[in-house]
């Protein structure tokens, strides 16, 4: 049903004329393209996809997040780490990836020093990718 309306709803924005010489073309009411346009730009200066990252550890006291952060950037070097406030919590991320395998991954190299690691949803910069 959903798909049945999204193909009604572009066939309504966009009038579509085919000419004698088989060559179609498209009509675009300006305020698509400025939609269209302004979705491109804020792309362009927020670069960011939706990916995995492995959580390491959550907790509401702050000294021992920056005990375990540091702990972790010492014993895994190559493995980018970041840390969130989400109130109450202090939440330890590790990896950036697109896929949940590559996620999965991660883990079983981190699994002797954090068994309790597991793969959450993320949205980070294009970067910070692995």
């Amino acid at each position: 049903m959903k798909v049945l309306s999204t193909v009604v709803a572009l066939l309504c924005v966009f009038q579509l004329a085919a000419q004698r010489d088989g060559i179609v073309s498209l009509n675009e009411q300006p305020e698509v393209t400025q939609l269209m346009d302004r979705y491109v730009s804020y792309n362009r200066q927020n670069p960011e996809v939706n990916g995995w990252r492995i959580q390491i550890l959550a907790t509401t006291d702050r000294a021992k997040m920056e005990q375990e952060f540091n702990r972790f950037k010492s014993i895994y070097p190559t493995i980018p780490v970041t840390w969130t406030n989400e109130r109450p919590y202090y939440k330890i991320s590790a990896g950036a990836f697109l896929d949940k395998l590559g996620a999965i991954r991660l883990i079983n190299q981190l699994s002797r020093d954090y068994r309790d690691a597991y793969p959450t949803r993320a949205r980070f910069s294009v970067t910070e990718l692995l």
